[in-house]
């Protein structure tokens, strides 16, 4: 059997629909959770149990363009019907995806003869030229072009990576060249995508206002692109950050949108944060009994699903609405138990937000030295990670310690 790379063949580009990339991604989950594997379901996992190579797996996850072949082998290894009302199809012919080789038992072995009286062929031979010509003076910005959905998936699985470990300030910088990249191609699904992971890392660091701004530009893009299925996480980060802000009102019903788009699309991490965000607005207000009703909830969805990080942080919110209810040697143990997971991981902010907690709690039941020693770590923590919010509340629980000290 011969291989050819695909670069070799010219295909029509595609690109799966939102539709269609949140069904490739129930569909994979499925697969996934029927397998006899253990473990997370890895960016390297997820390609393999689509049958394509990890890099092209996050083009055809970020909406970008591949050709007809791999979205065709994807669809048929997940068992999903084809329906040509599931992919964008490209008006350029030549796109090829250059990552994955595939095989092909037969070729053409010889193109058709065709016999041309004299001035056919005179004028067939000048066309050839004027349009290899043509070609050679644009070959250098075609491959360039080509090369920026590289470049920028590139940049936003970078971005992430940073993110996911707490290092936010090279998580800015990659996903902000991701926006540049799509902004300069004119691509308003990346230009969405990335500034929702830019509006992420400005709350994350404490920069609310400019986190609002990014998330309602990524809201107002997906809304122009009528991508229903990407309007649920931003509505739900959205209310998050309201309720940060204390727009209880626009977080209440940002968050009952987002739960309501993902009960639609079967999404069920997508139930569980969203339920698990609405106890958290609860608890905002004052109103922990039922904060602790939501955060059952979202546990009730998520059974039978494996999500380690939720349940985490699941126990930390539960914990601090038990310690409101005067249930201190609950939520110290909860809270242990959090800190040790998120140790593990090597989280910084998460170590600094759960320490945080963990030193609230041990102050109400009179260990203030281990109460200061925690405080004291979670500052340090934030301050590593450059979250000047999370430095604000160890420094006024600080405040506090060192009044009662006195």
């Amino acid at each position: 059997m011969m291989k050819v790379s695909k670069n070799q063949l010219r295909r029509r580009g595609v690109s799966a629909t939102p539709e269609l990339v949140k069904l490739i991604e129930q569909r994979t989950i499925k697969l996934w959770s029927e397998s006899e594997e253990c473990g997370k379901l890895t960016r390297e996992r997820r390609a393999e149990t689509m049958g394509i190579s990890a890099r092209t797996a996050d083009k055809l996850m970020a909406g970008s363009r591949v050709d007809r072949a791999t979205l065709s082998l994807v669809i048929a290894n997940l068992g999903i019907e084809w329906n040509d009302s599931l992919i964008d199809e490209d008006r350029e012919d030549g796109f090829s995806t250059s990552e994955d080789e595939i095989p092909t038992s037969k070729l053409a072995s010889a193109t058709q003869k065709r016999r041309f009286p004299g001035i056919a062929f005179a004028v067939g031979t000048f066309l050839t030229i004027v349009i290899m010509t043509v070609w050679s003076m644009s070959s250098k910005q075609k491959s360039t072009k080509s090369r920026w959905p590289d470049q920028a998936v590139d940049a936003m699985q970078r971005g992430r990576l940073s993110y996911d470990t707490g290092d936010y300030a090279t998580a800015k910088a990659e996903f902000t060249l991701a926006a540049n990249l799509a902004n300069e191609y004119d691509d308003i699904g990346a230009i969405a995508e990335a500034s929702r992971m830019q509006g992420d890392v400005a709350v994350a660091q404490g920069h609310l206002e400019l986190g609002e701004k990014y998330y309602r530009e990524a809201l107002r893009l997906r809304e122009r692109m009528n991508a229903k299925v990407n309007l649920p996480p931003l509505q739900q980060a959205i209310g998050v950050l309201a309720t940060r802000q204390g727009k209880f009102d626009l977080a209440n019903q940002s968050l009952l949108d987002a739960l309501a788009g993902f009960s639609e699309f079967k999404d069920i991490k997508g139930m569980a944060l969203a339920q698990r965000d609405l106890g958290g607005l609860c608890a905002a207000k004052g109103s922990h009994r039922d904060a602790l009703a939501w955060y059952l909830t979202a546990r009730n969805t998520l059974i039978g699903g494996y999500e380690p990080d939720i349940y985490a942080d699941l126990n930390g919110l539960q914990a601090m609405s038990l310690h409101a209810l005067g249930r201190n040697e609950e939520a110290k143990k909860l809270l242990e138990d959090c800190l040790d997971y998120w140790t593990k991981k090597n989280h910084p902010r998460w170590i600094a937000s759960t320490a945080l907690k963990l030193g609230i709690v041990e102050q109400s039941l009179g260990n203030k030295d281990r109460a200061m020693k925690l405080v004291l770590a979670s500052e340090k923590g934030y301050a590593s990670v450059g979250d000047q919010a999370g430095q604000s509340a160890a420094r006024a629980q600080l405040t506090s310690l060192q009044t009662v000290a006195k």
